[in-house]
């Protein structure tokens, strides 16, 4: 299992760099284009597994959006994506085993 997120896990103060050091998107198929809804606090991350540094954790109930972009981890496609937190932007990868399109 993931283990339950950390509240306390702070983000960095630069968007900018947050996308820097970001992997790169594998794929792209406008199918997986589109409003995804969190189905539990879920993390974003640097890159498509679960062993990747986090951005941000996003509460049940958030919607991101993905423009077609993903990685493979196994079987499971974690879409890039970006969410809105707390009026902040944030872009990385996230698992889509727990996201639900809207």
């Amino acid at each position: 299992g993931f283990g339950r997120p950390r509240y306390d896990d702070k983000p960095s103060e630069s968007s900018k760099e947050e996308q820097s050091n970001n992997d790169y998107a594998q794929f792209f198929n406008k199918e997986k284009a589109g409003h995804y809804k969190c189905d539990c606090d879920l993390w974003l991350k640097r890159g498509a597994n679960k062993n990747k540094p986090g951005i941000v954790v996003m509460p049940e109930g958030s919607i991101v959006t993905c423009y077609g972009y993903y990685s493979m981890d196994g079987n499971n496609p974690w879409l890039y994506a970006t969410v809105t937190l707390n009026k902040r932007l944030y872009t990385g990868f996230c698992s889509s085993k727990y996201l639900t399109r809207i």
